[in-house]
Parts: C-alpha cells; sequence; structure tokens
C-alpha cells in the first residue's frame, strides 16, 4: 500500500497526463514528411505555377468614402504639423 501511495502503482483513469514521461522517444530525420520519408530534392520537384489575379476584395476596399477622405487629409494636416515641429526642435538643439 505505501507502494501506491508513492505514485509506483496503479494509477486512476485519466491521470496519463501525471504519468512518468516515456526513457525513448523517436524523432523524425530534419525534413522529414509524416510517414518518415523525406521530400525529394528541389531539382527533381515539379516547379508549381501560381495564378495571379485581381481580388474583387482588394478592390472593394480601395474604395473610399467622403468621411474616409476626409479623416486622412486630417491625419495628414496632423503629421505634417508634427514633422515641422519636430524639425524644428532639432535644428535648435
Amino acid at each position: 500500500a505505501a507502494k501506491e501511495a508513492a505514485g509506483s502503482g496503479p494509477q486512476a483513469p485519466g491521470s496519463e497526463a501525471h504519468s512518468p514521461a516515456p526513457k525513448k522517444a523517436r524523432l523524425d530525420a530534419p525534413g522529414a514528411v509524416g510517414n518518415g520519408s523525406t521530400p525529394a530534392p528541389a531539382a527533381v520537384r515539379k516547379p508549381v505555377k501560381f495564378a495571379e489575379y485581381a481580388s474583387p476584395v482588394t478592390s472593394a476596399k480601395a474604395v473610399k468614402n467622403a468621411s474616409e477622405l476626409a479623416g486622412m487629409r486630417e491625419a495628414h494636416l496632423r503629421d505634417a504639423v508634427a514633422l515641422c515641429h519636430f524639425l524644428h526642435w532639432l535644428e535648435s538643439h
């Protein structure tokens, strides 16, 4: 009974998370695929062709309404003022 209390006896169901780690673990080679084989070298692989096209989402996001345009103008103006203040500070120090 003393051994079971120390954790070397039978474990309760669901306590597998607290079991000791295995002594040996199998590690796959670097670059190994799930079945243990390695992928083909670049010289053997066929080149992949990608289809490039304009996304309709990008074009829809590019269209700005009047309030977005006004906000951008105000932001650019604030940035310009901040840059002028910084350049003035830089020249005076």
